[in-house]
């Protein structure tokens, strides 16, 4: 046994040594270029003439990148350089470039207007495509730390800029070319500076070293800690609606979608698994990346790289760059390149350079461009049919037009008028009542979205909800409807005839209004209203002095008028403040018309049911909210709670990184959030954090959070177990996959019951509200039936795939906790009520938490023993 393991761990020893003493060498940028032969202008300059090395030398910054793409628009008729008006979260500029011949640019605006209209059913049908240029989409790196993406675009921008010879012209004569070197620029650069600063010169191949081990949130997010490849339908970020735009201007015929995935992973190009195709998508599609992909193959051929193309991805979720395009006639390319996740690593394969990853990057962007030239009227002929089958479709479809509107928050309507807008879909004010399933829509506050219009197919991935399916297996969400995630009624009609009133156009949110003017004894508002929360939050940061309803209540005015308010009524006094009545009503009325929330002035303090200095009104306190991030944080949902508080409600938020709360005075804050499994808590932290809960500090948790407070001791919360029900049947290996993932829930919508009299409940004025799910963590029931403000119904499932056993064992088992702990409160969430910043419906409950969390009672949140069935 020595005899052999001593050659063993010689060999392994010479591997480490060999990691130390390889000089990486850099390739000449021939090595990226297409492999048959071009003369290229020499005026143009190559990226090196710029950056100062060669292309996957080092790893480049957006910053270069720009420098770069402009020099090309510089020095090349071929190129122009756009910047969009949306910065980045970090004030970067997206930029865009578009490649033809000049005499295209000369006619660029007709050329567009083509398309626009190629994509119109109604005008479609005389356009003659035999000279028609086709549009392609080259777009990289939407992952920033995915970086072959956008070192393997500066071949491709080279290349179409500098290249010459009859194919070259062809190209440029017969497409025009939409390049994006990054979609992702703020994560570009965050990963970038990673690796250039932890590399070794001299290469350092081995999986441990640091250059491959990112710190904490890595680089594959923008600023705020979102992937920005699951937001091409929701649109909540610049970067995005930066892309959206130049994507509805140019309505390109291609687009690919270059990422990276597992360092041992071979490249992956569409079409994917068929049957993971989202229904909705055209029936042709499949069929045509499937034949663009043949010259992918036939490229890749050429270097001789590994590759597959029918496994493990699918085409279904419409928020991602590789599926979006595919309900607007266009052919997808999602492209999966094994990630070197720094300048040189092992792998399976030998060692993984950034430079080899890059260039099959590069190579599949030409191959997409020559099979665009091959198949060009094929895939104009595409678009149009697509958009006239769907145009057509619509006119035969049981639903003729979807009605929505939401009487409690006029926010909540225009947020989602301006989503139809942005994707090109046309709202209407609605024209008169109507009632569709018990719901009732007015003109006051309801709009109609006809189906028969140019961008049917993105009408129905918004407004449909699903639950049949081919496929189990799902790569991202299986559910997204967005009326439901917005918290807005909605229902469907067979007809749109006379319900159809003015076009709405930019939606505006309109200023708020406070019923009577100057108050003389108080000002009231409900927090049904979006921005309430902000309202609140500005007056207690400027010394106000707040009170809450716990109770429901009636108010007669002076006139005799009768108002009724709900729970979670906000009191402002007029008296018992450090302001005047004047400084307060210019405050608080400057307040109403900025964030859109009515309110009324009252002038007496009596009421019928309970007079306004009641104990039912609690006060409020300022807010003084810490989120712990760090290693053990889910990056996804930290992000979106740092979002929600610093860009759209603009409440400052402090983070603590979980390394050093040693050091952290919890005293300083009164709410902390806890997003994760923080293992690597300190023991002097964890008693810290332990002794501020008890001493009235309130804790909120999502997700895996619970772990923490259970740590503590705090809480005592349970996940169910599955009963043995006795049954065995043995399964096929290759079945295993499979069946596995056809037990997660990948992203659903559930249906829960909602207790409005708790502080959680208040500002909604429904009994039940839809959440979002994405984990199968099912937790028992607490032994106190009074704290749970929210659990899942019997036959939760709205929308999204879930099987017939996490259904059930769903049913009737808490969604949110809320306990006492000592003198604080812990509040559990279950699920995300933040989810991709686009579930509007379910901030209210976690700002809630935020600002109620202190006044709620209850017992320490203990889970019931989990019971399971002996085995049969």
């Amino acid at each position: 046994m020595k005899r052999i393991l001593l050659p063993f761990l010689l060999m392994i020893l010479c591997v480490g040594m060999t990691w130390a003493q390889k000089k990486t060498e850099p390739v000449d940028l021939s090595y990226f270029l297409p492999v048959e032969k071009f003369a290229y202008n020499p005026d143009i300059p190559k990226p090196k003439d710029v950056l100062g090395f060669e292309v996957g030398q080092q790893h480049v910054t957006y910053d270069q990148v720009l420098n770069y793409m402009a020099k090309l628009a510089e020095t090349s008729d071929r190129v122009i350089i756009d910047y969009s008006k949306e910065r980045t979260y970090e004030y970067r500029p997206m930029v865009f470039l578009t490649i033809t011949s000049p005499e295209n640019h000369k006619n660029l605006d007709a050329i567009l207007e083509q398309h626009r209209l190629l994509s119109d059913p109604e005008k479609s049908a005389s356009l003659n495509l035999d000279d028609m240029p086709i549009v392609v989409s080259l777009q990289y790196s939407v992952h920033g730390n995915e970086a072959s993406g956008i070192n393997g675009s500066l071949p491709v921008a080279y290349f179409l800029a500098a290249a010459q010879g009859p194919e070259i012209d062809t190209i440029l004569k017969n497409a025009v070319i939409l390049f994006q070197p990054t979609v992702n620029p703020d994560g570009s650069k965050r990963f970038a500076s990673w690796v250039n600063a932890t590399r070794s010169f001299t290469e350092v191949s081995d999986p441990s070293s640091r250059e491959f081990s990112e710190a904490w949130p890595g680089g594959r997010t923008n600023h705020y800690w979102f992937d920005l490849n699951r937001d091409w339908l929701p649109l909540q970020h610049p970067e995005s609606r930066a892309r959206n735009e130049m994507y509805f201007k140019m309505r390109p015929n291609v687009v690919n979608d270059h990422h990276e995935q597992g360092t041992s992973a071979n490249f992956f190009f569409m079409p994917g698994v068929q049957s993971r195709t989202n229904p909705i998508t055209d029936d042709n599609n499949w069929e045509m990346t499937r034949k663009v992909a043949e010259f992918h193959a036939k490229e890749l051929d050429k270097i001789k790289p590994l590759y597959y193309s029918r496994e493990g991805f699918d085409d279904y979720y419409y928020g991602k760059g590789s599926t979006f395009p595919d309900i607007h006639g266009a052919v997808a390319m999602l492209f999966e390149q094994g990630s070197s996740r720094g300048h040189a690593q092992m792998s399976p394969n030998g060692v993984l350079t950034i430079a080899f990853a890059s260039r099959n990057q590069s190579y599949t962007g030409y191959s997409s461009i020559r099979a665009a030239i091959a198949m060009r009227k094929e895939l104009l002929e595409y678009q149009r049919q697509a958009y006239i089958d769907a145009y057509n479709e619509a006119k035969r479809a049981p639903v003729q037009a979807y009605v929505f509107g939401n009487n409690e928050s006029k926010t909540l309507n225009v947020k989602f008028l301006n989503l139809l807008e942005r994707q090109r879909i046309d709202a209407y004010k609605l024209a008169k009542n109507v009632t569709v399933d018990g719901q009732e829509f007015t003109p006051e506050n309801s709009y109609i979205v006809p189906v028969t219009q140019q961008e049917y197919r993105a009408i129905r991935t918004i407004f449909e909800k699903i639950t049949e399916f081919r496929d189990s297996v799902f790569y991202d969400i299986s559910a997204w409807t967005m009326p439901i995630a917005y918290n807005l009624p909605y229902g469907e009609l067979k007809t749109s005839s006379g319900y159809v009133g003015d076009k709405v156009e930019n939606a505006q949110l309109q200023p708020g209004v406070i019923d009577g003017g100057k108050a003389g004894y108080a000002y009231l508002f409900g927090t049904n209203e979006y921005f309430s929360h902000k309202v609140i939050y500005e007056l207690l940061n400027n010394n106000v002095r707040l009170r809450v309803s716990q109770k429901p209540f009636r108010y007669i005015k002076d006139d005799g008028t009768v108002l009724n308010f709900n729970y979670g009524t906000i009191l402002v006094p007029v008296g018992h403040q450090d302001i005047s009545e004047d400084e307060l009503y210019t405050l608080i009325s400057g307040l109403a018309k900025e964030w859109s929330v009515d309110m009324t002035a009252v002038n007496h303090g009596a009421a019928p049911d309970v007079d306004l200095g009641s104990p039912a009104f609690a006060p409020l306190r300022l807010p003084k909210v810490a989120l712990i991030v760090g290693q053990g944080a889910n990056t996804g949902s930290a992000g979106e709670v740092w979002h929600l508080f610093d860009d759209r409600f603009k409440i400052p938020m402090s983070l603590l990184d979980q390394a050093n709360l040693d050091r952290v005075d919890f005293n300083k804050y009164n709410t902390i959030i806890i997003t994760g499994n923080h293992t690597g808590i300190s023991k002097t932290a964890l008693e810290n954090l332990k002794i501020w809960a008890n001493n009235g500090g309130v804790i909120v948790t999502l997700g895996q959070g619970w772990n923490i407070t259970n740590k503590l001791g705090l809480t005592d919360i349970k996940k169910s177990v599955t009963p043995e029900t006795g049954e065995y049947e043995y399964k096929d290996y290759v079945t295993l996959a499979n069946i596995r993932d056809g037990k997660t829930i990948a992203g659903v919508i559930l249906n829960c019951h909602l207790d409005r009299s708790h502080p959680i409940g208040y500002g909604y004025n429904q009994d039940s509200i839809r959440v979002f799910r994405s984990t199968t963590d099912f937790f028992v029931r607490p032994t106190n039936e009074y704290i749970t403000p929210l659990y899942y119904t019997k036959n939760p499932v709205v929308g999204g795939f879930v099987s017939y056993e996490n259904s059930k064992k769903l049913e009737n088992t808490p969604a949110v906790m809320a306990g006492k702990a000592g003198k604080g409160t812990v509040i559990m969430f279950a699920d995300n009520p933040n989810f991709r910043a686009f579930w509007y419906g379910t901030n209210k409950m976690f700002l809630n938490a935020i600002f109620y969390g202190d006044i709620i009672k209850g017992d320490k949140i203990v889970s019931e023993t989990p019971k399971v069935p002996e085995k049969k």
